[in-house]
């Protein structure tokens, strides 16, 4: 949008106050990781709403297919979701992005864990692996990380990046892929156990904590959204709001194509 209609769309907006704002209500879509932290969801949609005059209503999703569903209806819906969901978005072309929550950890990479004894170099280790590399499934850290270093032959789905690692503790999987981050906060619990950043792979760097909207969500509304988030950082529980880049999805996507993960046809 150029920035001068951008500029006098703002200033019609908060001019004329919140007669313009959305009759409908809008719903804010939450990964089902979420399902503890239902209370910190109704703030984050309560300061929402407060900031944008907007009515903005949490839920919880039962599974990442409803998300996705649900922003093909002419419904207006939000998410705040991670790089696996929002790509599928941006591929299908059925999202506007909105911004980014900064926390120092809202990038983050795909890392191979091997046991020590598997030996230092990260392809080979994984060549050794065959089949038996664990991963979360839907996750950029997981499966397009495990998928895109095995050429799509990475055969062993879990619920997370835990169950993936209890996986390879157990010795039904040889590796395993996993987010960064994660690894750095856990991998205390697993001794004999070593990261090592897959070339190609570890390098693509993913965002976290994505806001964005459907096309059923009114450029008013978005702008008025948009604004909101700067005021509204600390019900998100991140230090501020940043413009999403038109590149930010691109490595995610990347990782995808390299992993034989059609964000057009995939389900979970």
């Amino acid at each position: 949008m150029p920035t001068k209609k951008l500029i006098f769309i703002l200033i019609c907006v908060f001019l004329a106050g919140p007669g313009l704002a959305s009759a409908k209500d809008i719903t804010l879509y939450f990964a089902p990781s979420w399902a503890l932290q239902a209370r910190k969801a109704r703030d984050i949609s309560e300061a929402l709403s407060k900031e944008s005059k907007l009515s903005i209503k949490p839920r919880i999703a039962k599974s990442y297919p409803q998300i996705l569903d649900a922003f093909t209806r002419d419904e207006p819906v939000l998410v705040y979701v991670g790089s696996f969901v929002q790509a599928i978005l941006k591929a299908r072309d059925l999202s506007v992005p909105i911004g980014q929550g900064i926390t120092g950890k809202h990038q983050y990479a795909s890392v191979l864990i091997a046991p020590e004894a598997a030996g230092s170099d990260p392809v080979e280790i994984v060549k050794n692996c065959g089949l038996k590399v664990a991963y979360a499934k839907g996750a950029s850290s997981g499966e397009s990380g495990a998928q895109a270093a095995t050429g799509g032959q990475a055969s062993l789905a879990t619920n997370s990046h835990s169950a993936s690692l209890n996986a390879l503790k157990a010795g039904k999987a040889k590796c395993a892929f996993v987010k960064d981050h994660w690894w750095e906060d856990n991998g205390s619990k697993y001794p004999g156990m070593k990261m090592h950043k897959y070339p190609g792979v570890s390098d693509k760097q993913n965002p976290d904590f994505v806001l964005s909207a459907n096309k059923a969500v009114g450029e008013n509304d978005i702008i008025r959204i948009k604004m909101a988030t700067g005021k509204t950082a600390s019900a998100f529980g991140v230090a501020t709001f940043r413009e999403l880049s038109p590149d930010a999805l691109s490595a995610s996507l990347e990782l995808m194509r390299m992993g034989k993960i059609d964000p057009l046809k995939y389900t979970w």
